[in-house]
Parts: C-alpha cells; structure tokens; sequence
C-alpha cells in the first residue's frame, strides 16, 4: 500500500466539506478508482488526497518574488474571514489574486480611514481589522459595488462608512 498522510490540519469531524463537480475522461477516473483501491480509500478521499499532493508540489511566488510551496501559501491565506485573507492575500501574495480581490483590497488601500497610517500603507498590521470586522458584512457590497467594471477606483466615501456604522473611523480622521 502507498504511504498516506493526513493533510489536513483539523480532525475530519470538525472539517466541512462542500461538493465540487467535475468532468473526468474514463481514463482519469479509472485511474482514481484503482489508485482508491490500493489506497483504500474512496475516489473523493483520492481525489483529494492527490489534490493536497499537489498544494505541497506546485510553488508559487510571495511579493518578494521568493517560491513558496501552495501547501504553505493556504495555511498563511486561509484565516477565519473573508475581510482577513483578502488583506493577507493582498499584501502577501497579490499575484494570486483574482481581478475583483484586487480591485476590492486596491478600494480599502485607498480609504485613508481604514489604516492607523494612511500614508504608510505596505503592512496588513496597519489596517483597522477589530474595528472593521464586524461590520464586514455590511461593507462587502459597498466594496464590490466601488471595485466593479472598468471604473476609476476611487477611496470609500465618509458616508459610506458610516452608513455601515463605521462612523468612528470617520469621526477620528
């Protein structure tokens, strides 16, 4: 039998899973189901297992221009909310970013209220995240509905913030 490791970090108890669907040739999926044989395991427990394979072979490149391992890039990016990773990938791994992450993290850069230091903008420790987090769900559609299209990005307005019950971070600056 192969050597197998667990990747995952947490039990599977505590992990949620989610479907994905996809499309195999018969070839890719025969291979699957004689690799889960010796494995034994399922096809979605070697589909997995060889998806995780893959995080801890392909490198990718930080800001720094430095290769890094996907495995090692998910357990920096993948934090407990949304607004966290878009910071971290952001700064960290930009490249990795899709055209609405960018223009999204590019909106927050721009909105001198949500930093401690508006005119220091290069580290994610600078961004207002206590204050900003529980009202993320709120923002989130102001920010998409300020990064969408070709348009100009322009900062989030006072107002904007406020009506978001952000309004002490207006009131500061």
């Amino acid at each position: 039998m192969s050597a197998q490791t667990r990747t995952p970090k947490e039990p599977r108890s505590q992990r949620k899973t989610e479907a994905l669907s996809i499309r195999l040739d018969q070839r890719t999926k025969y291979g699957l189901e004689l690799l889960g044989r010796e494995q034994r395991r399922p096809v979605a427990g070697v589909a997995e297992w060889c998806i995780w394979e893959s995080f801890r072979r392909e490198t990718v490149r930080n800001y720094a221009g430095t290769p890094i391992s996907l495995e090692k890039v998910l357990s920096e990016l993948w934090l407990s909310s949304e607004l966290e990773r878009l910071i971290t990938l952001g700064f960290i791994y930009p490249s990795l970013a899709t055209f609405s992450d960018d223009r999204m993290f590019r909106v927050l850069v721009e909105t001198p209220e949500l930093w401690t230091d508006a005119t220091n903008v290069h580290s994610a420790n600078s961004f207002k995240m206590r204050a900003i987090l529980p009202r993320w769900e709120f923002l989130k559609p102001i920010l998409v509905a300020a990064s969408e299209g070709a348009r100009p990005l322009l900062p989030l307005s006072r107002e904007e913030l406020a009506s978001v019950g952000l309004s002490e971070l207006v009131a500061n600056r």
